[in-house]
């Protein structure tokens, strides 16, 4: 994996998601009266409205890139980490993609709730794509790690926050990937587990070839990443270096509250 150049690359992506209503009426309004946050309500036939998720982005990232994604609640963030994952299919556009992916974000997703945490890892594992050989080479490893010992013969309906990241953590770090996609740094489990797992998640961002990251916190951001997009309302308002980038944000988000 480490010979080939890993690539991740978007070409005018657009995504919408259906909008719903109790009354087209309050539609219509909402409309007229555009939030702060979230994405633009588009009429796509009469009476019948959606979202627009993303709206005509486009990226290129090769290795070494850095990026970070900036923006409010609603910006579109996490709707673009999930098409980059391949989880969300688009409406319009290209993505293509050279490399492994693996990602940190929502805790639950493709997790079995009613299985136990080993049965989740062997899951997870294949559903990555790793043969069941290496998936059974990393349990011991993946179950020292997160800790939960007993706790993984159980099902993870029984498991709180803190501890489905635990988990969720120590599958998504076990296997080395050339792409990186999180949303948001570490910030479930006790101080002692964060500790662990910032100084592991340190070493596996190293290792990666290309990291996308999405987070408000501007010191992770200036930290981990080189490049930056900022999103607003679904669509790219604008790019270049995290730190112009993050003054760009904070300057539009002092101004809008100013109003």
């Amino acid at each position: 994996m480490r010979n080939t150049a890993s690539s991740l690359r978007l070409f005018n992506a657009s995504l919408r998601f259906p909008a719903q209503m109790g009354r087209v009426g309050n539609l219509r309004i909402a409309r007229e009266k555009r939030a702060d946050v979230g994405s633009e309500l588009v009429e796509v036939g009469p009476g019948r409205y959606a979202v627009q998720a993303l709206k005509d982005i486009s990226l290129s990232l090769v290795p070494g890139d850095r990026l970070a994604l900036i923006g409010g609640n609603g910006a579109g963030k996490t709707t673009l980490l999930r098409v980059l994952a391949g989880i969300f299919d688009l409406d319009s556009g290209l993505r293509e993609v050279n490399g492994e992916i693996s990602t940190i974000f929502n805790m639950r997703l493709g997790f079995e709730m009613a299985e136990t945490g080993y049965d989740n890892i062997m899951l997870r594992g294949l559903i990555e794509g790793h043969p069941r050989s290496m998936v059974e080479m990393a349990v011991d490893e993946i179950a020292d790690f997160s800790g939960l010992g007993e706790y993984l013969y159980m099902p993870l309906e029984t498991y709180s926050a803190g501890m489905l990241a635990r988990l969720a953590f120590s599958i998504a770090t076990a296997w080395d990937a050339s792409i990186l996609i999180l949303d948001e740094w570490i910030g479930a489990g006790d101080a002692g587990f964060l500790k662990m797992a910032e100084e592991r998640l340190v070493t596996f961002v190293d290792k990666v070839q290309i990291l996308v990251v999405a987070s408000h916190n501007g010191a992770i951001l200036r930290r981990f990443c080189n490049k930056a997009m900022v999103l607003a309302h679904g669509s790219l308002v604008y790019e270049g270096e995290v730190d112009a980038a993050w003054k760009w944000f904070q300057d539009h988000q002092k101004a809008k509250f100013a109003d």
